[in-house]
């Protein structure tokens, strides 16, 4: 699907996204971030990317 490129959705659709990656971002633990290539699997998948970012975190802090 192509979304129109006329009257308000490319400013709705970058909002969107925008605010979407924000809540990807704040998710993450501190300090962490996001491989730009990730981005989009941390859009469809925050839980799970977030919840890998932590535990990878955690099992670092072990071997260190």
């Amino acid at each position: 699907m192509r979304p129109p490129l006329t009257g308000s959705w490319p400013e709705a659709l970058e909002y969107a996204y925008r605010h979407r990656m924000r809540e990807v971002y704040a998710s993450m633990p501190d300090g962490f971030v996001l491989p730009p290539d990730l981005a989009p699997l941390g859009y469809e998948h925050q839980e799970a990317i977030s919840a890998l970012a932590h535990g990878y975190l955690v099992r670092r802090a072990r071997t260190h």
